[in-house]
């Protein structure tokens, strides 16, 4: 239920022809796995290799009983994961569960396991506009303290300028933002950048 409920939410086709035709991608806070689950199923898939790393090992044993093709699962963090090591790293819908105050170190740490010109691909949910910052908070409040599908603390949900700019404090050259929220009740933002 809670990865059907993840799928319906999430706009996943918007996402997965931005990711890079090969290499090994690393998806942080991969939950269930769904994200890689999708990419695993494109055609060209066999010239890439996943990684999902998440710190909740419920998700992570659910991952792995999906049994995806060149796909490794792990109860990890971020910090744990070898420098330049990956071409491409994602993050979908990870920052809104943390503090602010936590960002910096989480997206440096991430962009340190990327490859020289590895792309980071973020998708989070923004605060504009005024109406779809309330669907979303709701929804992510009610998945968080109420259906406990989600690990974390209060959602908070913030601007295009907000995350970009944590974006490139961390070192990440952002090449491209767009809502990617058309005929959906929730603000989606995707960012795409590189390491330089």
């Amino acid at each position: 239920m809670r990865v059907l409920g993840r799928y319906v939410l999430c706009p996943f086709a918007s996402l997965l022809g931005v990711f890079p035709p090969t290499g090994r991608i690393l998806d942080i806070g991969c939950g269930d796995g769904l994200l890689l689950l999708l990419l695993s199923l494109e055609d060209d898939s066999r010239a890439r290799g996943y990684v999902g790393i998440d710190v909740d090992e419920h998700k992570i044993a659910n991952a792995r009983r999906a049994r995806i093709a060149n796909t490794d699962f792990r109860i990890q963090d971020v910090s744990m994961v070898p420098a330049e090591t990956f071409d491409c790293v994602s993050i979908i819908d990870v920052l809104y569960l943390l503090p602010i105050s936590r960002w910096d170190d989480f997206l440096r740490q991430s962009m340190r396991a990327l490859r020289r010109d590895g792309l980071l691909i973020v998708k989070e949910v923004t605060n504009t506009p005024c109406w779809k910052y309330w669907i979303g908070y709701l929804e992510e409040l009610l998945a968080i303290k109420l259906i406990r599908m989600t690990h974390g603390d209060t959602p908070h949900l913030e601007s295009i300028d907000t995350y970009q700019a944590s974006l490139e404090t961390a070192g990440a050259d952002v090449i491209n933002v767009r809502r990617v929220d058309a005929g959906r009740p929730v603000a989606h933002v995707l960012f795409v950048a590189k390491k330089p």
